[in-house]
């Protein structure tokens, strides 16, 4: 199962997301992991590879399961270990090997391309403390056919 270690840097009311070019859509920079590699160790050097920044304190704030279908037959399956940081340091790249970088409003979020089930667990990440933990279904071509939230508390939980 393939591994992936992103990161959402939010300051004050905006978020630095990357635009990949070939869907044109906004997601958290970050990368797979490599063999032997902890999580925390991948989105420090994938957030420096991709935004030219070095993330301060950047805790874990969800766990998701991935799973990709095609007309009812399993396809691919990935694991999403999201971050959230408030603080880096460095100097941005503008554009980086992966897309363009850019600062955007959490208010303008909603209008952002972007898979609905990133989505869903941005809002979910900035809107609470906790850590979320889920899975989310989609096609090959991305569209969310299901998916399931909640937190390690138990106080949210939300589904489709």
């Amino acid at each position: 199962m393939q591994r992936v270690a992103t990161c959402l840097y939010r300051r004050n009311d905006q978020v630095l997301l990357l635009q990949k070019p070939r869907r044109g859509w906004w997601t958290c920079p970050g990368g797979k992991m490599e063999p032997a590699e902890t999580v925390i160790d991948t989105v420090h050097r994938e957030y420096k590879e991709e935004t030219g920044l070095e993330l301060i304190s950047p805790q874990l704030r969800g766990v998701f399961t991935m799973v990709m279908e095609e007309e009812g037959m399993f396809q691919h399956e990935w694991m999403l270990f999201l971050f959230l940081a408030q603080e880096a340091a460095g100097e941005m790249l503008v554009h980086s090997q992966e897309g363009l970088l850019q600062w955007h409003p959490i208010s303008m979020l909603d209008q952002l391309p972007m898979p609905e089930g990133d989505r869903l667990f941005i809002q979910q990440v900035l809107n609470h403390d906790r850590l979320l933990v889920g899975r989310f279904h989609y096609t090959p071509d991305f569209q969310l056919l299901d998916y399931h939230l909640h937190d390690t508390q138990e106080r949210l939980c939300t589904s489709s």
